[in-house]
């Protein structure tokens, strides 16, 4: 529950800058759209959403990974397991961070749902998947190793 609650506060607050750098990767420095110039609303718009989303996916993370962490492919299994929310989630959260006059993810979920259907949410899967296992893998076999010099 702990890691749920922490990254939901790491996400409130670092939130504008991930909207910034998704504009900035999208459109480089040439932002010229008035509507998508940055702004603190648009830097702002969908923070709630995303924090929240961010503590599910770390709290079922966790969860997950504490149930079978005697288990060596634990990180493997828990990344696949929040995949399955965490891929719409952020796919929908990259369209209202880029296309500012979307109100909320909920909107932004049924653009990418009516345009593209169910598999749509799921645009980049295999990448976010791989990475994501590789990451969090990474980070836990880490944290693990350097825990045993405290």
């Amino acid at each position: 529950m702990n890691e749920g609650i922490a990254r939901c506060l790491t996400q409130a607050c670092l939130y504008g800058l991930e909207s910034k750098k998704t504009c900035l990767q999208l459109y480089g420095n040439n932002i010229k759209k008035k509507s998508m110039q940055m702004n603190l609303k648009s830097l702002t718009s969908g923070a709630a959403t995303s924090s929240i989303s961010a503590g599910i996916i770390y709290f079922t993370y966790f969860t997950v990974y504490n149930n079978l962490k005697n288990n060596i492919f634990a990180g493997v299994i828990s990344a696949f397991t929040t995949s399955i929310i965490k891929i719409p989630i952020s796919n929908s959260m990259r369209i209202l961070q880029s296309s500012h006059h979307k109100t909320n993810i909920i909107n932004c979920f049924m653009k990418i749902k009516n345009k593209s259907g169910i598999a749509g949410l799921y645009t980049g899967y295999g990448v976010s998947l791989f990475e994501d296992i590789i990451e969090i893998d990474m980070r836990e076999r880490l944290y693990n190793h350097f825990n045993k010099y405290k």
